[in-house]
């Protein structure tokens, strides 16, 4: 359990793709703070919390950011730095009404460049990246969606983050197949 939330990973028969669905609402009183992160999916290890990408895992979670402007935040082998990266998603998300994520993966293949995200809200098509390198082929890995991060909390890692009140998303209608 995360101080600000809580986080649950939860394994998936691996495969090399997934679409993952869930709808979510901020009470009407939710502080975004700096912001939070929501479910995704991943595969491998997992890999998140500020740990730099070796080929062995990734993650491809939804963040809450200033205001609600939604975010996602994906590690992946070619992101710049430690931290995931973060790909804008041109949304606000509104207090107090329901909206519909859908987070759609095809892994690469082998070491290529040729895994694909697309993100929607509400059924708009927000986010659609086409060239990205997950994982590598191991003899331990090969490159897989393999769990869902339910991940819903604040933070970054410092007090900063925290919200000024005790608030509440709510979350509803979670679906994932493979397509």
């Amino acid at each position: 359990v995360h101080e600000s939330g809580g986080e649950i990973r939860i394994d998936l028969t691996a495969s090399d793709t997934y679409t993952l669905q869930y709808d979510v609402t901020f009470d009407p009183a939710f502080d975004f703070s700096k912001g939070g992160k929501l479910p995704g999916l991943a595969g491998g290890t997992g890999t998140s919390g500020g740990t730099k990408c070796t080929g062995d895992g990734w993650s491809g979670k939804l963040m809450w950011r200033e205001n609600g402007a939604l975010k996602l935040y994906l590690y992946h082998m070619d992101m710049p730095d430690n931290t995931g990266e973060y790909f804008d998603l041109n949304f606000t998300a509104p207090k107090g009404e329901r909206i519909t994520i859908k987070e759609n993966i095809t892994m690469n293949t082998g070491s290529n460049n040729d895994g694909k995200i697309a993100v929607y809200i509400n059924g708009d098509l927000k986010l659609n990246l086409t060239s990205v390198k997950f994982m590598l082929t191991t003899d331990t890995y090969k490159p897989n969606i393999s769990m869902i991060l339910f991940y819903s909390f604040f933070g970054g890692s410092t007090a900063e983050w925290a919200p000024s009140a005790t608030v509440y998303s709510f979350f509803d209608n979670v679906k994932l197949w493979n397509y």
